[in-house]
């Protein structure tokens, strides 16, 4: 069956992740996609809400069976790849053209279904006249009509398709070689520094968080984060309800994929929120580009 078959299209829904959700419960096969021209109760990470006009940007979720791990950077590498050799990639969901955001990806997942939804949503034809005025100097388009929304969708499909089954090492290079973030000076809650990439060994974005931390402090603390590592692989009957610092269901998926830890490590029940790809015009991370004028 060919990869986005059978494709269920509505003018207008509340969210095609959820959706896709319902679709997946219901056994749906590997690649079946749901796609609409309008959601009312769209949300991104961390169950931000968003909206984008009506006809104008690539709203799609697929059901994915048998999910390969590293599917957010996979995702990432695709939907970059669909768009040309200018559209990068800043951590953790988003991929920018000239420093604008102009799509978002989400992933949920149900471990012990074997299954995932991934949602996208690309701008395509939005005019950022009609978005809120705070959103107008990040957010992003691709300028087109909206006639190549349908075009677009069967590109994406293809090099998603293709990046599903492809190696870790080769996933990884090319995130990393589309990575806006890398060599800047970035700033979270607590602290600030340089960007150096994705991490081949936790698969998470690095930066130089303690610049007068010691060799000895750097080897204690990638030790801890082995540790906790090691433990859920050895114990999975251990079950992560919540994670603080990653606010829910984002952390969990998160932490999956910062050490490649099988499904079954993950707890179920906090992968249920309802939420749909982020709002390309509106996320905001915590890790993210200091301003001009900021000291190097």
């Amino acid at each position: 069956m060919k990869f986005g078959s059978p494709r269920i299209h509505h003018r207008r829904t509340g969210s095609t992740n959820a959706q896709a959700r319902t679709l997946a419960h219901a056994g749906a096969p590997h690649g079946t996609l749901v796609t609409a021209a309008e959601q009312t109760a769209g949300r991104g990470r961390e169950g931000r809400r968003w909206l984008a006009p009506p006809g104008s940007a690539l709203l799609c979720s697929l059901v994915l069976r048998d999910v390969p791990s590293l599917l957010s950077l996979r995702a990432g590498v695709a939907v970059a790849g669909a768009l040309g050799a200018d559209a990068l990639l800043k951590w953790p969901n988003d991929v920018l053209i000239d420093g604008r955001k102009v799509s978002g990806i989400l992933v949920e997942s149900r471990p012990r279904e074997a299954w995932a939804v991934l949602g996208i949503g690309i701008n395509v034809a939005v005019s950022l006249a009609e978005l809120p005025e705070e959103l107008r100097e990040t957010a992003g388009t691709l300028g087109l009509d909206v006639s190549a929304i349908e075009p677009l969708l069967e590109r994406l499909l293809e090099t998603l398709d293709g990046w599903l089954g492809r190696p870790q090492r080769e996933v990884r290079s090319a995130w990393q070689s589309r990575d806006a973030l890398a060599g800047a000076r970035v700033a979270w809650d607590g602290g600030e520094g340089i960007a150096r990439g994705v991490d081949a060994v936790s698969y998470t974005h690095l930066a130089d968080r303690w610049e007068s931390a010691s060799r000895a402090d750097l080897a204690r603390i990638e030790a801890l984060a082995r540790s906790v590592a090691g433990r859920l692989l050895h114990e999975p009957t251990l079950r992560l309800k919540s994670l603080e610092a990653g606010r829910g269901h984002g952390s969990i998926e998160l932490l999956r994929e910062l050490f490649d830890l099988p499904h079954s490590v993950v707890d179920e029940r906090a992968t249920s929120a309802d939420e749909t790809p982020a709002r390309p015009a509106q996320e905001r991370d915590n890790v993210r580009p200091l301003r001009r004028g900021r000291s190097a």
